[in-house]
C-alpha cells in the first residue's frame, strides 16, 4: 500500500502589518478586546494590486523548492479558498498557469477555515491509491479587503488576514523517504451544520452580511479549545 508524506511547505506574507491598535481604532475596540478573544496580535494585509494567485504561487515555490522537485513533477493541484481572482475558473486553474505547467488537474475547495485540513485528507486519499506521487496543497486567502471595517464588524473583522500556505504531498516510496519521516495514518473531519442557522445575509462588499456580524454562539465557539469537540473516532 503507498503511503504519503509532506514533502516541502511554504508560505507567503503581505508585507503590510495591521497592529491590533491599528485595526481597533477603526473598530472602537482596544489591543486587549482583541487579545482576550482571539490572541492575535497582528496580522497582514495585501496592498492594492496584490491578488490570492499571487501569494499562492510565491507559496508555492518555496514548498516545491523544498520538496526538491520541479513544477513538472506535480501530478494535481488541490486549492483551497474562498476568494480566488475569478469566480470561474477556479484559482487552481491560475496557480497551474503561474507555475508554467499545463496538464494536471485543479480541484477546487471552498471550506473557508477548514479547507486546508480537507485538502490534506484528499491528497493523502489520491497518493494512497497510487494515483499521483506529488500533489501540491494551497491555501490561500485575501480576508482584508472584504471586511467590515466599522464598529458593527468587530466580532468578525479581528479574526482574519491575508496569507497563502502550501504543502507538497508525496509517495514515501517515491521520496525514497526514511521510516522515521511523518506522514499520514488517519485523518478524520467532523462538521456542526447546525451553525448554518444564520440571519438572512445581505451584501456588504461582495460578502454575506451574516459572515461578518455571527451571534455570540460563535464567537464562542471559534474562541474554544479544539480538544472542548470531540472527533467521530472518540465518540465510538
Amino acid at each position: 500500500m503507498y503511503r504519503s508524506c509532506i514533502s516541502g511547505i511554504g508560505h507567503h506574507l503581505p508585507e503590510r502589518i495591521v497592529t491590533n491598535e491599528e485595526l481597533g481604532a477603526m473598530l472602537d475596540v482596544n489591543n486587549d478586546f482583541i487579545v482576550k478573544l482571539t490572541g492575535i496580535h497582528e496580522r497582514r494585509w495585501v496592498e492594492k494590486g496584490e491578488t490570492v494567485s499571487n501569494l499562492s504561487l510565491q507559496a508555492s515555490r518555496k514548498a516545491i523548492s523544498q520538496a526538491g522537485i520541479t513544477p513538472e513533477d506535480i501530478g494535481m493541484i488541490i486549492f483551497s479558498s474562498m476568494g480566488s481572482d475569478y469566480q470561474f475558473p477556479g484559482g487552481g486553474c491560475d496557480l497551474q498557469h503561474k507555475l508554467g505547467i499545463a496538464g494536471p488537474p485543479a480541484l477546487d475547495i471552498r471550506n473557508a477555515c477548514n479547507g486546508f485540513v480537507y485538502g490534506l485528507s484528499v491528497a493523502d486519499q489520491y497518493i494512497k491509491t497510487g494515483m499521483y506521487e506529488h500533489i501540491l496543497l494551497v491555501g490561500a486567502e485575501i480576508q482584508s479587503t472584504s471586511l467590515d471595517l466599522t464598529p458593527k464588524g468587530k466580532n468578525m473583522s479581528i479574526l482574519f488576514g491575508d496569507g497563502a500556505g502550501a504543502a507538497s504531498s508525496a509517495d514515501l516510496k517515491a521520496r525514497n523517504a526514511a521510516s522515521s519521516i511523518p506522514r499520514f495514518t488517519r485523518m478524520d473531519s467532523m462538521l456542526t451544520g447546525s451553525f448554518r442557522k444564520l440571519p438572512a445575509p445581505t451584501t456588504i462588499r461582495g460578502f454575506p452580511k451574516s459572515f461578518l456580524t455571527p451571534s455570540a454562539s460563535i464567537r464562542s465557539w471559534t474562541a474554544a479549545p479544539c480538544s472542548s469537540t470531540p472527533s467521530p473516532a472518540s465518540r465510538k
